[in-house]
């Protein structure tokens, strides 16, 4: 059996993956070793990026019946003024993980995709020409590619040799939902805090009367990692965090949560490339391995359907890498800023002081908030002296796998597209907030390559650079 594309991994990134090539029209095939979705996935948000990235897909609107805007941010719960991003930006919603599986698997399928359950990688070898994965169950699957979305212990970044350095440090973690009425939940016990002896303390809906519980201490660790947890010790938790304990709670689920941090030596090796957790994994702070994970699927995709479309310029592929690992090695570092600051008070206190400080700062408090609603990915696309928008997103709804020449007020030259309509498309449309330009040229993940202005660098060598020569 053969396909183009194999994604190993059906969680939010495998799926946004599988949507980005089935919308392209390449043939992909979805291997997941769990059965069905698993309701105990433990993402209850979604930050303004990855608002952003499934709007741009039209994915958005099913999703908003489930949803609450949370137009709120912080870094290490040392919260920021999102009133200047909210201006050009939506705000991160709640919506639970396993709802936008769901949906994602639902809209794949409906784009011929294919998802085949309960099938596990066990075996994988490349050639020059092309790669074979063996399942569990010995059946075999030949594709063009392989993309590796299947979490921290990744079995194809295993199988592909590339190297993952992990920091493991001591961490005392604990996740669940419990039932609960609001009336009997304290005010500690509602929303995100920093506590008093260290550590940090979430409280979110989950859905009516159940709430999503998550306890997070630096430099601790469980007496027993392997035993399995009790209301009474998610309780003994939440009290040295919060002061309090829950008065009337039963627990659904329960689990203990680990605390890796690690960026792959490499997102490709040959014709296998990772993406999500499987690249990149760090402390979920402000949704930002979801957002991570979905820039990889925006970036990967249209490159891989360039790829087997028969257009992309030379070197296309490698660009994934060099875009992106510099992304994953960012948020490793911003996150584990963060986790400096949520240590005891006798270390972080002097840290909290100074960041206060700093987000009091406009330029520091947008950049911040940029950075963890995953708003602030530019990449390096124009060199030295290039203007502020080269390697920025813009927030504009793209046909999948196309690219788009945006013209908002006659910057477009005539015939710039001759030889290549069947992969840009010309948009005449209004300026967008914060794109000040006659003219833009965007890639079809939306990050724009060229603009009509001083610094904007050339429109034809711009295309041929990204969208391959005319034909």
């Amino acid at each position: 059996m053969s396909t183009a594309v194999v994604i190993v991994g059906a969680g939010p990134v495998g799926l946004a993956l599988a949507c980005e090539l089935g919308a392209a029209g390449v043939a992909a095939t979805v291997l997941e070793r769990r059965d069905g979705t698993d309701l105990r996935s433990p993402g209850m948000a979604i930050n303004g990026a990855v608002v952003e990235l499934l709007e741009q897909r039209g994915l958005l609107e099913p999703l908003r019946q489930y949803a609450m805007d949370l137009p709120a941010a912080h870094f290490s719960n040392l919260w920021l003024d999102l009133a200047p991003v909210l201006a050009e930006h939506p705000p991160s919603m709640i919506v639970p993980q396993w709802r936008i599986e769901r949906h994602l698997e639902a809209r794949a399928r409906e784009l011929g995709v294919t998802v085949v359950r309960g099938a596990e990688v066990t075996g994988l070898e490349q050639d020059d020409d092309a790669v074979t994965v063996t399942c569990n169950g010995g059946e075999t699957l030949t594709a063009s590619y392989v993309v590796g979305c299947d979490g921290p212990d990744s079995t194809v970044r295993r199988l592909a040799g590339i190297g993952f350095p992990l920091r493991d440090a001591k961490f005392y973690g604990l996740l669940g939902d419990i039932e609960a009425d609001f009336a009997d939940l304290l005010p500690e016990q509602v929303g995100a805090s920093y506590s008093p002896v260290g550590g940090t303390y979430a409280g979110t809906p989950a859905e009516p009367g159940v709430w999503r519980i998550n306890t997070a201490e630096w430099g601790v660790a469980p007496a027993d990692p392997d035993a399995p947890v009790t209301l009474d010790e998610l309780n003994d938790r939440v009290e040295r965090l919060t002061g309090t304990r829950f008065k009337k709670a039963t627990a659904r689920w329960l689990v203990r949560t680990r605390n890796p941090t690690a960026n792959a030596d490499a997102y490709r090796s040959g014709r296998v490339f990772l993406a999500g957790d499987a690249a990149h994994v760090f402390f979920p702070f402000n949704g930002q391995r979801l957002s991570a994970g979905f820039h990889d699927a925006s970036n990967l995709g249209w490159k891989l359907a360039a790829e087997i479309g028969g257009w992309a310029p030379d070197g296309l592929l490698d660009t994934y890498h060099g875009e992106r690992h510099p992304v994953g090695r960012w948020i490793c570092v911003n996150v584990q800023a963060q986790e400096a600051l949520a240590a005891p008070p006798e270390s972080a206190q002097p840290l909290r002081e100074l960041f206060a400080a700093l987000i009091a700062l406009p330029d520091t408090n947008r950049f911040l908030a940029e950075t963890v609603m995953g708003l602030g990915v530019r990449y390096p696309l124009g060199g030295e002296g290039a203007h502020p928008l080269v390697g920025r997103r813009l927030r504009v709804e793209l046909e999948p796998g196309r690219g788009a020449l945006l013209d908002f007020g006659g910057g477009v030259p005539d015939g710039a597209l001759d030889g290549r309509r069947d992969r840009v498309d010309l948009v005449v449309r209004e300026p967008l907030p914060g794109a000040d330009v006659p003219a833009a040229l965007v890639r079809p993940d939306g990050h724009v390559v060229w603009v009509a202005a001083e610094g904007g660098g050339d429109l034809a060598e711009a295309l041929g650079r990204w969208f391959g020569p005319r034909r």
